[in-house]
């Protein structure tokens, strides 16, 4: 992980950005209350709209037809190039209570997408 925090410091530097402070829950909590005007308390007490994810045990055997295995790990490094996924790439919105970010359409390659394709490649 560190490792990793330094590259991204040196691509934002190459790109001349500035590296965005580490983002914290408790500041997420914080900029959702301040602008959906929300208790910051309220927001923290909800509990999940949604179940965790139903984990499988593998069964031992023989199998006569094709095994899939999908990996997960490789699959996000190739959205984040493909969508041009990046902190510099995206502008925060309001959509009803929530905050999201919106990619800026037609923008040129982010830092992280060209920080993953130089370790790819």
């Amino acid at each position: 992980a560190e490792r990793i925090e330094y590259l991204l410091l040196h691509g934002f530097t190459d790109s001349n950005c500035v590296c965005p402070d580490k983002w914290k829950k408790n500041n997420h909590n914080k900029l959702n209350a301040q602008m959906s005007g929300v208790n910051e308390e309220d927001l923290t007490k909800r509990k999940a709209a949604y179940g965790g994810g139903l984990v499988l045990e593998p069964r031992s055997g023989f199998y006569p037809d094709y095994i899939l295995l999908l990996d997960y790990m490789s699959l996000y490094p190739s959205l984040i190039q493909e969508f041009n996924i990046c902190f510099t790439t995206m502008k925060l919105a309001m959509v009803g209570n929530i905050i999201t970010a919106i990619p800026i359409e037609g923008s040129e390659k982010g830092v992280l997408p060209k920080e993953i394709k130089k370790l790819v490649e």
